[in-house]
């Protein structure tokens, strides 16, 4: 079984460095509205980190990463009670985390991949967990003309999405490289936001991964990065509990660096695409670049790090 590490600080400006998934990261501005003096929620996840040992006699994978137990030591409480999904992975695991809801009740009780019969229950295809949040699962894989969502809940309706408290409450919610809240797949995912004719959609499959996977931003109803100078595109959730209609977001790092003032990595070189970011191998290194980023932006912040 795999057990979780969470780790929250409350009203301090700090960020824990992400290895490979950073995401839910809250903007404060006049109208954004959550829980007391809370500004900002940035929620950082590492995959298959164990809190305990596997082997008595062997570190657990915590105890090896020591920039990252003494941070977490340090500047908050640790939380080992924390329950994963069953069979454990990293897409299930990520969208449990993401709304609270294990996989009876999102749909995907497998992860990274899941099988599905063709018509006539004769044929099995492949369908990947990573997915947008819309897709049907016709949509990952098309010789499957199975169009129910792949995200589904028990009544057959597209899961509630885990943005939308934030984005009603006036927040924008944003995510780098998390599970199924940034598009995924190319061309599919850019056609289906940008439109078949699109520019977007013109320019090839590298540079169409390049700039629209990976990163988001999910915008409140009067957010100032969804314009039209950032490329903002209309945010649909089609079962959203309440309706979602006049929402937007912008998707990809080519429009969301310029949206935000630019972004740099460790050596101050302007990123602007997805495989420009290289996170270094230095935990402490990371650490160090993202509480500095926090100090910078997010004066106030409640920080999940799992």
């Amino acid at each position: 079984m795999s057990y979780t590490v969470r780790f929250r600080c409350s009203l301090v400006p700090i960020l824990g460095g992400a290895v490979l998934t950073l995401g839910l990261a809250l903007s404060a501005r006049a109208q954004c509205q959550l829980n007391g003096k809370i500004k900002h929620v940035v929620y950082v996840e590492f995959d298959n980190v164990h809190f305990t040992r596997d082997n008595p006699n062997v570190p657990s994978d915590l105890e090896q990463m020591p920039n990252l137990l003494n941070f977490v030591k340090h500047n908050g409480t640790l939380d080992a009670g924390d329950h994963t999904v069953l069979i454990s992975h990293t897409a299930n695991d990520i969208l449990t985390t993401e709304i609270g809801l294990y996989s009876d009740n999102h749909g995907v009780f497998v992860a990274n991949d899941f099988f599905v019969f063709e018509p006539g229950n004769q044929v099995i295809d492949l369908a990947s967990s990573f997915f947008y949040w819309t897709d049907l699962v016709s949509d990952i894989t098309p010789s499957t003309k199975d169009n129910n969502f792949a995200l589904v809940t028990p009544e057959g309706k597209n899961v509630p999405a885990p943005w939308v408290p934030f984005t009603r409450a006036g927040c924008d919610l944003g995510a780098f490289s998390t599970a199924n809240i940034v598009l995924e797949r190319t061309p599919f995912d850019v056609v289906k936001v940008f439109g078949a004719g699109s520019d977007q959609a013109k320019e090839s499959s590298d540079d169409q991964f390049d700039h629209y996977v990976g990163a988001a931003i999910h915008c409140s109803a009067d957010s100032p990065y969804c314009t039209s100078a950032n490329h903002a595109a209309a945010d649909v959730l089609p079962d959203e509990p309440g309706g979602y209609s006049g929402y937007q977001a912008v998707f990809g790092l080519k429009y969301i660096a310029p949206a935000l003032g630019g972004l740099t990595d460790y050596n101050g070189n302007a990123i602007h695409r997805l495989w420009q970011h290289w996170f270094r191998p230095d935990s402490g290194a990371n650490l160090r670049h993202g509480r500095k980023h926090a100090q910078e932006r997010y004066p106030g912040c409640l920080c999940l790090y799992r």
